[in-house]
């Protein structure tokens, strides 16, 4: 209750250094780019408006990966903090996409409010209008591409979700020869540092996994490097909040991060470039602006690379 009074913590520090917003993994040419957002959080009708150079930082991506944090149909009956998304929401996906390059995570702590059934429909929704949604227990990973696959899983659920692709399964999801992505809704609520125990179990998870990228905590954490078998790879331990319609200024930051693939002779995908930006979301009358920032206050410049 005391951070979403007097804003996030970082008392679990200290954190692990952030990579350079640009950061070079290998050398050769590019055949994909990802950009990965973190929490869409309903508009509750206003407009969501994207200032032109988070477009452009986005523009021409060949996938684009969110986390679609609640439902997008009306439920029969309220719960509490539900997250319901309306037309706004879709507007705004594909003014960044095109539906088909865009895939939608259920896998969050507010997918499951209002049961199975509503789940069920609320997927349907998404696919029937072009999205490719992961994350449920029947479809916890997809292969958007030859060569790359995609998992997302949950920590968390606000009411029973054993239809969601739990944390737990993980280890389960791995496919040999694939470059393999995690997408995990995990950690704690507005923390700015990432547990002793989460730096652990990413470690973990990088010695099957390329590629970690969190999201939940509605703020951002670090994208950085740790070891592993493999030597070092990249975990961004939370996104953030990207769309967000809260008039407090402690719930409008995100990160963006955008992943240069390429195709080595073996033809097994490597990562050649990672590239972050901070983003903010912020409440001007009945829209919503989003847009890069050039720094972040909860991170201080000084210690930034």
């Amino acid at each position: 209750m005391a951070r979403n009074i007097f804003g996030p913590t970082g008392r679990f520090g200290p954190s692990p250094p952030f990579l350079a917003p640009d950061s070079r993994w290998s050398h050769g040419d590019t055949d994909t780019i990802i950009a990965f957002t973190g929490d869409w959080m309903p508009a509750r009708g206003r407009r969501i408006r994207f200032e032109n150079g988070l477009k452009r930082f986005l523009c021409g991506v060949d996938l684009l990966v969110a986390n679609f944090e609640g439902v997008s149909l009306r439920p029969p009956r309220a719960v509490v903090m539900q997250q319901v998304h309306g037309e706004e929401t879709f507007s705004a996906l594909t003014e960044l996409a095109p539906p088909g390059r865009i895939v939608l995570s259920c896998a969050n702590n507010h997918s499951a409010d209002h049961g199975f059934d509503l789940f069920c429909e609320h997927v349907r929704n998404l696919e029937s209008r072009g999205f490719a949604v992961v994350g449920s227990r029947e479809r916890p990973f997809i292969e958007p591409f030859s060569g790359l696959l995609l998992a997302a899983v949950t920590q968390w659920s606000n009411h029973a979700g054993s239809f969601l692709a739990g944390l737990e399964t993980e280890a389960d999801l791995v496919r040999d020869g694939l470059f393999q992505v995690l997408f995990p809704h995990w950690g704690y609520e507005l923390e700015l540092s990432p547990r002793p125990i989460l730096v652990e179990k990413a470690r973990e998870w990088l010695s099957r996994w390329d590629l970690v990228i969190g999201h939940h905590s509605h703020t951002p954490a670090p994208v950085t490097a740790l070891e592993s078998p493999g030597g070092p790879r990249p975990v961004a331990f939370s996104l953030g909040n990207f769309i967000c319609c809260s008039r407090r200024r402690l719930n409008s930051w995100g990160i963006v991060v955008r992943i240069f693939l390429g195709k080595e002779s073996t033809g097994n995908y490597r990562l050649r470039r990672l590239e972050w930006r901070f983003s903010r979301s912020r409440l001007c009358g009945r829209e919503i602006r989003v847009g890069l920032a050039d720094a972040c206050p909860y991170f201080p410049r000084a210690a930034m690379p």
